[in-house]
């Protein structure tokens, strides 16, 4: 039977599935599907013909302002690195869940970074995502929703409507190793760098083509490496790992492109 969170995370995939969205984009679906979507199971306090979407709201601290607009917002309580999206529903020992939106190689501020170390020590999730898939799962995760049944469901869902189109794999020794030369995507570790493929969710029926990778350091004195802890969703889950290598997979081949290490016959990634 199709649940409720999985007709909501089918509509606003189709609707997203072909064009590149911004992070303002992403912020909108995500709220979209939150208003759709019904709890996966039952939370002291929620009742049952609740949505997700009547827990969460947006903090509108970002945008271009006039400086009057904004010395009033500031006057009115507006504070520089408050995150994006606030779900408000204690779950477990979490007083609730932060969520900011980015897109591209955007990172969080340092204001930002200040206020996620604040609202940790509070006893707030806090999670950075780059798509509303992403920021969905996270919400899911927070909520716990059981496994298998609703991560794993919506992964199938969406595999059988949303699968990507077969492409050929990239193979190009030349350029797994142009890869390895560069410094590690995640620590900055050089000289230790294998080429690491992308992970990606089961049912996503995309290759593992060579132009999908990036450096990440090997296991050394220093520890495991970056690459076995990227490999075994240490630095995220699933979601999370499959945002990271594709924002990485795309640096790298634009940082040797630059360089003119890039192999004429290995085009740039596409996701």
């Amino acid at each position: 039977m199709t649940t409720a969170l999985q007709l909501a995370t089918l509509r606003l995939a189709r609707e997203t599935k072909k064009r590149r969205s911004d992070e303002s984009d992403n912020q909108i679906a995500l709220v979209r599907w939150a208003g759709l979507a019904s709890f996966p199971r039952a939370l002291p306090g929620v009742k049952p013909d609740e949505r997700i979407g009547d827990y969460l709201f947006a903090v509108p601290n970002g945008g271009a302002r006039s400086k009057a607009t904004a010395g009033r917002l500031k006057a009115e309580g507006a504070k520089a690195g408050v995150w994006d999206l606030m779900l408000a529903l204690p779950v477990g020992r979490k007083h609730g869940l932060w969520i900011e939106m980015k897109a591209g190689r955007n990172t969080l501020t340092p204001e930002q970074q200040v206020w996620r170390a604040r609202m940790t020590a509070a006893g707030y999730e806090c999670v950075v995502c780059w798509s509303w898939e992403a920021a969905r799962d996270a919400i899911l995760s927070y909520i716990g929703a059981p496994k298998p049944g609703i991560l794993d469901t919506l992964d199938e869902a969406e595999a059988g409507e949303l699968a990507h189109e077969k492409e050929k794999p990239v193979r190009s020794p030349t350029y797994l190793r142009a890869v390895a030369s560069l410094p590690c995507c995640n620590c900055n570790r050089e000289g230790a760098s294998q080429a690491a493929h992308i992970n990606r969710g089961k049912g996503l029926s995309i290759k593992a083509s060579d132009n999908r990778t990036f450096p990440l350091c090997a296991a050394g004195s220093w520890g495991e490496g970056c690459h076995i802890a990227y490999d075994q969703y240490k630095l995220g889950d699933k979601h999370a790992s499959a945002e990271m290598g594709q924002r990485w997979a795309i640096q790298t081949y634009n940082t040797l492109k630059r360089a003119g290490k890039a192999p004429l016959n290995v085009p740039a990634p596409k996701f």
